[in-house]
Parts: structure tokens; C-alpha cells; sequence
């Protein structure tokens, strides 16, 4: 019989592996997990305020009905007011006095002459040649037949 040889070390070398796989797959979600943060300080916050009592609603007139039948009139009691019936947007006090603003031309500007041009700035003056020295004399060792020309 030459049935498959078990070396029960090397089993037991992979069943640990195995466990130890597991042990950290199952402990890998708490060690990712950020610690719990300090407490904060009794003193932390907004400032306490105290509450008052509950706040007063103001009531809102509403202006008086006038009946049926009977039509606006002036405030001086003559006729009808100049009222102007549309179904558009009544306009804005505010927007009218804009409207008023922009009607009025503003005056023109005086034209101002430009300034005069500055004159250009002199040339910058022209350097003297600095004397250069004369070129070494050539080796007599024979390199100068292999220089580049």
C-alpha cells in the first residue's frame, strides 16, 4: 500500500495560518474603528441666556371696508381719486423715485486734456571695450596638430 503520506506538522502549520486569518478578519472592523472622542469640558457651549416671557404679537390693521356701491374718493371729498386701474404690477415707491432719477440727464463731464508726455528717458551711455588679453601662444609639444580647427 503507498497511499499519500500526511505530515501532520505541515497540517497543523496550515490549520494555524487559517485561524490566525480568521482571528484578524473578525477583529479587523474594531481595530479601523476611531477611538471615542474626550468628553467635552462643563464650561463648552453657548452662553446661557435667560428666557423672557413670551413675545407680544403685534395685532395688524387691516384698512376699513368700504361698502358695497360706493366708490373711493378724493381726500378732499371731491370726485373720484385719479386712480389708475391695470391689472400689472402696482410699481414700487422706491423704484419710482430711481425712475425719476434716471429721467433727469446727468450734465456732461468737461472733457480733461490729457497730460502732457514725458519726454524719453536719456540713452543709457555706451560702455568702454574692455582691453582683452592675446591669446596663449601655441604648444610646441606637437598637440596642436590634433586640436579642432
Amino acid at each position: 500500500m503507498g497511499g499519500i503520506r500526511v505530515r501532520w506538522s505541515a497540517v497543523a502549520k496550515v490549520a494555524l495560518i487559517a485561524v490566525a486569518a480568521l482571528l484578524v478578519l473578525r477583529s479587523l472592523p474594531v481595530l479601523l474603528q476611531p477611538p471615542e472622542p474626550p468628553p467635552p469640558a462643563a464650561d463648552v457651549g453657548l452662553p446661557k441666556v435667560a428666557v423672557e416671557a413670551a413675545p407680544q404679537t403685534i395685532a395688524k390693521r387691516r384698512p376699513p371696508r368700504m361698502p358695497r356701491g360706493r366708490r373711493p374718493t378724493a381726500p378732499d371729498g371731491r370726485g373720484r381719486l385719479n386712480l389708475k386701474i391695470g391689472s400689472g404690477p402696482k410699481p414700487h415707491p422706491r423704484k419710482q423715485v430711481e425712475r425719476s432719477a434716471r429721467k433727469t440727464p446727468a450734465p456732461m463731464p468737461v472733457p480733461v486734456p490729457p497730460p502732457a508726455p514725458e519726454p524719453p528717458p536719456a540713452p543709457p551711455p555706451t560702455p568702454v571695450p574692455v582691453p582683452t588679453a592675446e591669446p596663449p601662444p601655441p604648444p610646441d609639444d606637437g598637440s596642436a596638430e590634433f586640436a579642432p580647427h
